[in-house]
């Protein structure tokens, strides 16, 4: 279902993106799994930010970022920063360079803190 979701979203189709990752984390919250729910998080939170949303957007890629560190995930943490970033550059463009900052300490030499929408060919995956 979240993959239904990015599907959705990619094709502009917003509302029923929601819809779908909505479903998954009913799904994931009766499970209490962590290591899943955080494969979910950001695709989620890019929805929420697709789709107008910006303050759920932000809970939750800030929550995708109190998890990763606890799990190891450090991919997930900078793609947390990454997904706050691109919440805030619109409202406060120094916390957003901070976080894309914070992304590229994470993982240096990777795709952490590459502007969303990049060309193709620059920057590696998007969630």
């Amino acid at each position: 279902m979240n993959c239904l979701g990015v599907v959705l979203r990619q094709t502009g189709r917003h509302e029923e993106a929601l819809a779908s990752h909505e479903q998954a984390f009913a799904l994931l919250d009766e499970l209490f799994e962590e290591h899943w729910k955080i494969h979910f998080l950001s695709a989620y939170g890019e929805t929420c930010r697709l789709a107008g949303l910006p303050d759920q957007a932000l809970r939750l890629h800030r929550q995708a970022l109190g998890l990763a560190p606890k799990l190891g995930y450090r991919h997930a943490e900078a793609q947390a920063h990454e997904g706050i970033a691109a919440v805030l550059d619109a409202t406060d463009p120094t916390a957003a360079d901070e976080h894309r900052a914070a992304g590229r300490a994470v993982l240096p030499g990777s795709w952490a803190g590459v502007r969303r929408g990049a060309p193709k060919g620059r920057g590696g995956p998007q969630p």
